[in-house]
């Protein structure tokens, strides 16, 4: 079996990439299908723009085409590279749209203008194995050089008005960082900690802490988060087989804990007996990464790097079934995909 080094879910257009050894696929989330597939030899991340001909990413691994110090845009439909940035040391991850391309390095984060290749944002970032960063609504968020801490910045105005402005700073947490999601608009951010006990989301105008979901008492590793597209709900995946739908709109939908029903209790501490658990959970593989989004109002999928795709249904009674499970190792190969 080949080694995936990176899943890429495109929460706009339902599509997935997958990373390996080999290069990169395409997969369409429902129906799962393969949609594309390019031999660019072993592959540590990449990113699809909106279903077209148009990729970013970066070579590494065994049996790199490219240096891992260079990220590439690449037309696949002619088989060309478009444009190509390269740094220093080696390029981590990479995001791209259909005007911006970001290059995330150890300590660095770099977001340039396309097609004409300007320097948008140079931005340093801490050392994090997690590599937090998320690009959506012109605005970008990346972990800050200080532990616990954010910085988004507003690539729109850096591009109309072609200067740097300083970012949005918002501690939100003690501990390292380890994933950073905003939803649609890019107005509300959520953040999860390496302790992944807690997800919190945050205004990223005001900077005010909106709301605290507690996953789970014991720490966890959290893969991924995903707004609905009203930013009604919040969905999460983990290392603990479990996925957690949250209500962020009608927060009387959470459930709260016993405790808390019970009223208080001396031995336990109220950051346990105040929060605001999960509406419903779900299974997912345990131990394996996944990533998550939503496909409808109450439809929910989860990519998992194993090649299975869990697709879900909800109700905000708490319901949360899981519907449909399928392995994209089981399609049917194509080898004129592009």
């Amino acid at each position: 079996m080949r080694k995936v080094s990176e899943v890429r879910l495109d929460e706009d257009n339902f599509v997935y990439t997958v990373c390996d050894d080999s290069g990169i696929k395409i997969y369409n989330l429902d129906p799962l299908a393969e949609i594309g597939r390019l031999e660019t030899g072993s592959t540590v991340s990449a990113c699809n723009v909106s279903r077209s001909n148009i990729l970013s990413f970066v070579s590494g691994g065994e049996r790199p085409k490219f240096s891992q110090n260079t990220l590439v845009i690449y037309d696949a439909e002619k088989d060309s590279l478009v444009m190509d940035f390269t740094f220093g040391e080696p390029v981590l991850k990479t995001l791209l749209t259909k005007d911006t391309a970001i290059a995330l390095l150890k300590t660095m984060c770099y977001a340039y203008s396309v097609p004409d290749g300007r320097l948008l944002v140079e931005a340093p970032t801490r050392k994090n194995s997690f590599k937090p960063i998320h690009f959506r609504s012109n605005r970008l968020a990346i972990g800050g050089h200080k532990q616990g801490s954010v910085h988004i910045y507003d690539i729109g105005t850096m591009r109309e008005r072609k200067s740097s402005s300083p970012p949005v700073q918002i501690y939100a947490h003690q501990g390292e960082i380890a994933i950073v999601r905003l939803n649609s608009s890019g107005s509300k951010l959520a953040t999860a900690s390496d302790k992944g006990t807690l997800i919190r989301v945050w205004d990223t105008s005001t900077k005010q802490r909106l709301i605290e979901f507690r996953r789970g008492a014991d720490p966890a590793q959290i893969y991924s988060i995903a707004f609905s597209k009203d930013s009604a709900f919040l969905a999460a995946t983990g290392d603990k087989g479990t996925l957690h739908l949250f209500a962020l709109k009608d927060k009387v939908l959470n459930k709260t804990s016993a405790f808390a029903r019970a009223g208080r209790v001396a031995m336990i501490p109220t950051q346990y007996t105040d929060s605001l658990w999960a509406l419903a959970t779900g299974p997912i593989p345990e131990e394996t990464e996944s990533h998550v989004c939503f496909m409808s109002q109450n439809r929910i999928a989860v990519v998992a790097v194993d090649g299975t795709v869990h697709l879900f249904q909800f109700s905000t009674d708490g319901a949360l079934n899981r519907v449909e499970v399928r392995n994209a190792n089981d399609l049917d190969i194509h080898d004129d995909n592009w």
